[in-house]
């Protein structure tokens, strides 16, 4: 299974109805649809077989009250594979090294380690490509398939209905940040609903059009967009790991120190997880980080004797 988050210039929505690229370039911008492909991959059956083949789903965003972050992304993965990953214990998950996938940052690993609990797998894998590599991720390349769904098309903002939300529009005309647009959300819920409100028609136009697109004859299918609260309980699953001193941490404010206290998150990650630069593997029994302890603790040597216990006391 293979997992590719934002695309790197996602489409402006202006209130204007300017042509395309003419909004691009305007510099009032505030709104912009964020596209997420989730590529489940048919696995070869041969050496001659190719991984760019397989089910897409697709899931679109607005970048002002829908941000990517790690534990939003690990949570979309989950809810849109819920049926795939009961079926398939043991799995890979290769996504782009953006912000929200780089293995190597805080949160992604605080986002993985609740995904390793929270998909119940026996076994898994998770990847980033090298950098200025990730053209050759297979999902990477589904961006130019979705480009197609968007030939011919030029799109404007609606406004925010002044009916059932009134003085919504202007307040977020007035707004110049997108900082300030979300502490105004989170203020006024109004102003968030208003603008997702307006947003459904142009989000739903693109979803029909990329309903169209197939991939070696499998058509698109239309992703499931996790709920805030799914995206809060997976870093609550995290947080149950922290010391009871960071029991009250928001997600924002979680950092490495938070990780590396004297706490089960760091018993959790040292005896199930194996991380790299690129690469972070997952057991459930842990064997693989018993045998490289072992081997620390013999000079780079394995004694059979001390394998052999370990691998006896795994119940497969």
């Amino acid at each position: 299974m293979f997992y590719r988050g934002r695309e790197r210039q996602p489409l402006p929505l202006v209130a204007q109805s300017h042509a395309l690229w003419t909004t691009m370039q305007d510099t009032h911008v505030k709104v912009k649809m964020v596209p997420t492909v989730l590529l489940l991959h048919d696995e070869p059956t041969s050496p001659e077989c190719s991984w760019y083949k397989g089910r897409v789903k697709t899931l679109l965003k607005n970048n002002i009250f829908n941000a990517s972050n790690a534990f939003g992304a690990i949570t979309e993965f989950l809810i849109n594979c819920e049926d795939d990953l009961e079926e398939r214990p043991i799995f890979m998950c290769h996504s782009d090294g953006g912000g929200e996938h780089n293995l190597s940052f805080t949160s992604v690993q605080a986002a993985v380690a609740s995904f390793a609990i929270q998909s119940k797998a026996d076994a898994s894998i998770y990847t980033n490509p090298c950098p200025y590599k990730s053209f050759t991720n297979e999902p990477e390349r589904i961006m130019y398939i979705l480009n197609v769904g968007m030939y011919g098309v030029a799109v404007a903002r609606p406004l925010i209905d002044s009916e059932k939300f009134p003085g919504r529009e202007q307040q977020f005309r007035t707004t110049k940040t997108i900082a300030e647009q979300r502490r105004n959300g989170e203020r006024f819920s109004e102003l968030k609903e208003g603008l997702e409100d307006a947003l459904r028609p142009v989000f739903e136009m693109f979803h029909q059009r990329f309903e169209k697109l197939t991939l070696k004859g499998v058509p698109f299918e239309r992703g499931e967009l996790p709920p805030e609260e799914a995206e809060a309980k997976s870093f609550d699953v995290t947080k149950r790991l922290l010391a009871p001193d960071a029991q009250g941490l928001k997600r924002t404010d979680l950092k490495r120190k938070h990780l590396e206290a004297n706490c089960k998150f760091k018993t959790f990650w040292e005896t199930h997880f194996v991380a790299d630069r690129y690469k972070i593997e997952f057991h459930k029994t842990c064997w693989r980080q018993q045998l490289l302890n072992i081997q620390a603790n013999n000079g780079g040597s394995l004694p059979p004797a001390e394998v052999k216990k370990v691998l006896c006391g795994i119940q497969m």
